[in-house]
Order: C-alpha cells, then sequence, then structure tokens
C-alpha cells in the first residue's frame, strides 16, 4: 500500500559525531514540502514535482521519490514513475515492503509495452495505454489515489498533524482535507490540552460517507506550589471553561487543569481577580498571589533556550530534569531556563545513559542521543561458582600440604629411632608423597577454576562487550609437573607460564 505526501518526510540526519543540516535548511525544505503538498492536493501535478524536488535538493531525502513518482502516476505517466519508484524501494527492505505491489504493477505495464513495441518508444506508450495494459495501469494508479477526511476537534481550534509533526500542521480543526489511500495517523494538538492521536485506515469511498475523526481533548495537568500574601487569604481558582476550584487559605500544592485561567484571592472584604497561566509542562510551577498589588514582585525577565534533543531509538525514553521529552526516534524541543540541566535517555533492559548541558539564554542547543545503549549485564553466577570451588581446591590442597609435611617430619623422626615401627618408615614416607601428590593436583585444579572464574567475570556484561571480544583465541592448562606444578596462558600469540616450588 502506497503513502502519498502527507507521510512523514523523516529528514535525514547524521547523529554520532557527523555534522548535522543547520535549521534553516530544514526549515526551508519543510517549506518547499509544504507548497508541495498544497500543490498535490490542488491537483497540480508538475508544480507539486518542482517543489519537492526543490525540497531534495536542499536536504535529500529518498521519500520524496516517492512522492514524485506518484505525481507522475496521476499524470498518467507511469514510465517515469516507476523510475522513481524504483529508486525508493531500493532504498530499504522498509521502503520495498511498502511499494512492492505497486512496483510489480508498474514493471509488468512496461513489460507488456515493450514486449510490443520493439523500435519505437512512444509507440510502446501508446500501446500502454491501450486495452488490457489500461486495466492494469488503473489499478496501479487507483491503490494511491486520495480520499477526502474530515477532521474535528472539541474544542475546535487545534492543530493536525499526520503521521510525522516534524513537517508541521495540515490545518487546523475544523479540518476537511485528503489522505491517501493507507494506514495513516492523526495527531491533534492544542495548547494546555493532552494530545490526541488516532490511527485511521483510509480506504476508497466506492459510494460510502466521508471519514470523521473526531478528537475529544482532554485538558492537560500541571503541578503548581502556590503561595498566598497575605497567608490568611483564601483562592479560589476559574478555568477559562468555568472550572471552579477551591484552594482554601495559605496557599496550594497540588494539581490543576492546564490553561488560562483567574486566581481569586479574598481577605477581610477585600477582593483580588489575578490572571494567570499553568503551562503544565512537567515541572513544578511556583508563583505567589498577592492581595496587594503593590507588593508584586515583578522579576527581571529572564528569556529561556531552546534545548533540541535528536533519537534515532525506536523505544528509548528522553527525559530532561525527570520530565519526559518523548519517545521513540525523533526530534523534541523544550523551553528551558537558563543553566545546566540533566538529559537522560533509558529503556527498559539498556543502561542509562546521562548527559548534564548547559541551556544559554535566548539559543538553541543540540543534543544528539547515543545511536545505541549497552544492554545490562546479569550476575556473573560462572564466574561466582568456580571462583568458590577454585577456593575450596586451593584450601584442600594447603590441608593436604600440611598433612604431607606432617608425614615426611615422622618419616625422618622414624629414621633416628630404631624402635619406631609401621614398616620402619616406610608407610610415613608413602603418606607423604600420597598427600603432597594430592596437595599438587589441588593447587593445579585451584589455579585453573580461578582463572577460569577471572575469565568469566572479565567477559560478563552487556552482550556487546561480551560479541567483541569473543573471536579472541585463549587457553588454559595447569596441573602437577615434574619438580613441582605449572600453569599455562594463552592469548594470542603471547604465551605467559607459572610455575612453583
Amino acid at each position: 500500500m502506497v503513502w502519498g505526501p502527507l507521510v512523514a518526510l523523516a529528514v535525514l540526519l547524521c547523529a554520532g559525531g557527523a555534522s548535522a543540516q543547520s535549521q534553516g535548511d530544514l526549515d526551508a525544505a519543510r517549506e518547499q514540502f509544504r507548497l508541495g503538498n498544497e500543490a498535490y492536493q490542488a491537483e497540480r501535478w508538475q508544480e507539486a514535482i518542482q517543489y519537492f524536488e526543490r525540497a531534495n535538493s536542499i536536504v535529500p531525502n529518498v521519500r520524496l521519490m516517492l512522492y514524485i513518482g506518484q505525481c507522475y502516476l496521476a499524470m498518467d505517466d507511469p514510465f517515469r514513475a516507476l523510475e522513481y519508484i524504483r529508486t525508493y524501494a531500493n532504498s530499504s527492505e522498509a521502503a520495498y515492503g511498502e511499494v512492492v505491489e505497486l512496483l510489480h504493477a508498474l514493471e509488468q505495464t512496461q513489460n507488456l509495452a515493450l514486449e510490443r513495441a520493439q523500435r519505437a518508444v512512444d509507440h510502446a506508450w501508446r500501446l500502454a495505454r491501450g486495452g488490457d495494459d489500461r486495466d492494469i495501469a488503473s489499478r496501479a494508479i487507483s491503490d494511491i489515489r486520495v480520499v477526502p477526511i474530515q477532521i474535528r476537534s472539541t474544542p475546535s481550534g487545534a492543530s493536525v498533524f499526520v503521521d510525522d509533526e516534524s513537517l508541521g500542521p495540515v490545518g487546523r480543526t475544523p479540518l476537511d482535507t485528503q489522505l491517501f489511500v493507507g494506514v495513516h495517523h492523526i495527531i491533534v494538538r492544542l495548547d494546555h490540552y493532552q494530545p490526541f492521536v488516532q490511527r485511521i485506515a483510509v480506504a476508497p469511498l466506492d459510494g460510502g460517507p466521508v471519514p470523521l475523526v473526531s478528537a475529544v481533548l482532554q485538558r492537560g495537568q500541571a503541578e503548581v506550589d502556590i503561595r498566598v500574601n497575605p497567608i490568611t487569604a483564601r483562592v479560589t481558582y476559574i478555568t477559562d471553561d468555568g472550572q471552579t476550584f477551591n484552594l482554601g487559605q495559605g496557599g496550594f500544592t497540588g494539581t490543576l487543569p492546564a490553561g488560562r485561567g483567574v486566581f481569586l484571592v479574598q481577605h477581610a472584604g477585600q477582593e483580588r481577580r489575578i490572571e494567570q497561566a499553568v503551562m503544565g509542562t512537567g515541572d513544578v510551577e511556583r508563583f505567589t498571589l498577592n492581595l496587594n498589588p503593590a507588593d508584586d514582585i515583578r522579576p527581571t525577565e529572564v528569556q529561556l533556550g531552546t534545548l533540541v534533543v535528536r533519537s534515532n531509538l525506536h523505544h528509548a525514553t528522553i527525559s530532561v530534569d525527570g520530565a519526559a521529552m518523548g519517545e521513540g526516534i525523533g526530534e523534541y524541543e523544550r523551553d528551558l531556563r537558563p543553566g545546566p540541566h540533566t538529559v537522560r535517555v533509558s529503556q527498559e533492559g539498556y543502561q542509562t545513559v546521562t548527559d548534564l548541558v548547559n541551556i544559554t539564554s535566548g539559543e538553541r542547543l543540540t543534543w544528539v542521543a547515543p545511536t545505541r545503549l549497552e544492554e545490562v549485564g546479569g550476575i556473573p553466577w560462572g564466574g561466582i561458582v568456580t571462583g568458590a570451588l577454585g577456593a575450596g581446591a586451593i584450601v584442600t590442597g594447603v590441608v593436604f600440604g600440611v598433612a604431607a609435611s606432617d608425614s615426611e617430619t615422622q618419616f625422618n623422626d622414624c629414621q633416628l629411632d630404631p624402635a619406631c615401627g609401621y614398616d620402619e618408615g616406610d608407610g610415613y614416607r608413602g603418606d607423604a608423597k600420597t598427600n603432597a601428590l594430592i596437595a599438587d593436583i589441588s593447587f593445579g585444579v585451584g589455579a585453573a577454576l580461578a582463572v577460569t572464574s577471572v575469565v568469566l567475570f572479565l567477559t560478563a556484561g552487556p552482550k556487546e562487550q561480551a560479541s567483541a571480544s569473543a573471536g579472541l583465541p585463549f587457553s588454559v592448562a595447569a596441573g602437577p609437573l615434574a619438580g613441582g606444578f605449572g600453569a599455562l596462558l594463552r592469548f594470542d600469540s603471547s604465551i605467559f607460564s607459572l610455575q612453583s616450588w
């Protein structure tokens, strides 16, 4: 199924060291795309092509090839359309899957024309417009036709976005527009209200009613910390839609509906109405309401700065100072007071990335999120178990080493005592050799297990780190040798050997 120009124009931004497009280029490309979309809706196909090509020359975007191809299809020029749509299909597997049916239909149209007109392209084109070929082309073109749609909101005057908010709104409610046949996301936004998002499958009307999207917007919430002067004054809050909230005496800390409203401050027969908007930005809004206007403190206005966060991670959550900015791939903006702010990129099962950014008054700062997050490593049980077993083996070696030393001492004492017995000391000597052998084996096993435990600890953690070291040739050998105990470690071509007593 093919989506039309109202589908997201994903601006290609380079992260991780590559220079990004300037904001002026992005704005210019979006303006050309907007003009092209208007021309398309008015069926001025050639004019739409020119605007789309200009947008692509400013900020290259392969999806514009699809839109230009759709214009040529609408102009009954499937050969030129196939050229552009094929370029889009070759850009990625997702793009190919999106247009595969249309691509095959156009290729079939072209093949039939070329088979019947081998000598002249003009003759081939005339054949492609007649007979059975026209049915194929008609079916291809019908797949991309536009369908009228109505979008309404309560309250009205909300901005309407289709599929991608980076292009800007396509209009304000109440809105009558057109969409291509396919699946779209309708996004309706109004200041101080929660955004409305609805997924809609647009199908040919075939005589049916015009699709209607009705967005009932829910007012957002704002966290406030209000102080009142004098402290004994009573405060009432009245929203712009008539809701009334009695906030009591002494101020108020809690949640209020976002938007414009009036605070009514009353005390000892005096009354003052203060117009004040609560923005609902996610941060706690603190202010003081004074009964006497002379007590108003007019602080110097601070010009805010803008933080722009660009993310290329599908499911990561972007937040600043603990308040969420957005989730997934996209570009998110927030106006902040000058000074340091904490940006965090988090996703369940992955390590969180935190950075401190400094916002300057009146300036825009762009922060690019990392291209990937490292998975959180689990508890290295293998290293713990092998380490414990290695420690046990070494303790066993110490025990039998001490026993061997005692047996050797008893053998030496027996040599000096004719009444010693125990087969004249040979039994003691046999015990000493057996215990020494067991001690050597225990030490060898313990050393091997200790080395294995270290390796398991070093390779435990994120899968990316583990996979990066998986190709290292590594070997371990340990055990009793002639004249003592030995161990061998090998990394690549380097060999390290240890030998004791």
